[in-house]
């Protein structure tokens, strides 16, 4: 992009950016695998699309006696930016639908850590501790096992049983 820069090097932290009078800079830690990199690099992309307009976004907030500073904010949403830009909830809800519900599979798949893969899981209902376990059924009791079904990507992930399509047959 004009005006941006991607530098490597060994850093204290996964990234940096700054303004350096022509283009902004955006330092990445070589130390850092692949995965970690693609997600510093659109965590500190958010940081430029914000900047100048901090104080307007982000304030200091106390919720339920917990003060969130202008500065957490900030760094959240830096983080969810990069979460949705690498993995987007309708492909995360396709690849979990296909089958692929391991969290080291789909960070594979999405290319991130499993860490990003554990945020994004809970931030759209995925996630077992969300969405836990359908109970077990036999298939006496009308099903087989659990399928997903389509919901849309503003609702968190439901199931259903499958059920039997074609009658029993016994063979006497």
């Amino acid at each position: 992009m004009p005006r941006i820069a991607v530098t490597y090097e060994r850093l204290p932290v996964s990234g940096l950016s700054h303004w350096n009078g022509r283009k902004w800079i955006i330092c990445l830690n070589t130390e850092d695998s692949p995965a970690r990199q693609r997600f510093t690099l659109l965590h500190e992309f958010k940081h430029i699309i914000d900047h100048g307009a901090c104080d307007r976004l982000y304030r200091d907030i106390t919720r339920r006696g917990v003060t969130l500073t202008a500065r957490q904010q900030a760094e959240t949403a830096a983080d969810y930016f990069a979460g949705c830009a690498l993995v987007p909830k309708r492909e995360l809800k396709r690849a979990w639908t296909r089958g692929i519900q391991r969290t080291d599979d789909l960070a594979a798949h999405f290319g991130v850590s499993q860490q990003a893969i554990e945020v994004r899981l809970d931030q759209t209902g995925l996630s077992r501790e969300v969405d836990p376990e359908p109970e077990m059924r036999t298939a006496n009791e009308g099903g087989r096992c659990a399928r997903p079904i389509s919901t849309p990507t503003w609702q968190p992930q439901r199931f259903r049983f499958a059920q039997d399509r074609y009658p029993r047959r016994s063979f006497v």
